[in-house]
């Protein structure tokens, strides 16, 4: 999933290393909600239905780089990494 999301340039996104722009009304804002939404439908159609009501709730306004980490640590407690809260 890491590496189609760097090839349609959207990890920089996922991992928090291009912010939102604060310009509410600018075209770079738009742009950069169209790519957050991007990749929020990737990690949507790479999950199973049980991991999908993990992330469906950082759906909108596009919020990724929350349901990235809710994806990481859903998997590391199934694999046993991670206690459950």
């Amino acid at each position: 999933m890491l590496l189609e999301l760097e090839g349609k340039d959207l990890w920089d996104i996922v991992s928090e290393d291009e912010l939102r722009p604060t310009e509410d009304d600018s075209d770079e804002v738009w742009e950069w909600e169209k790519r957050a939404s991007k990749c929020i439908t990737k990690l949507v159609h790479h999950v199973q239905d049980l991991e999908l009501a993990h992330i469906w709730k950082f759906a909108d306004p596009p919020k990724p780089w929350l349901a990235w980490k809710k994806l990481q640590r859903s998997m590391m407690v199934k694999a046993g990494l991670l206690a459950s809260n």
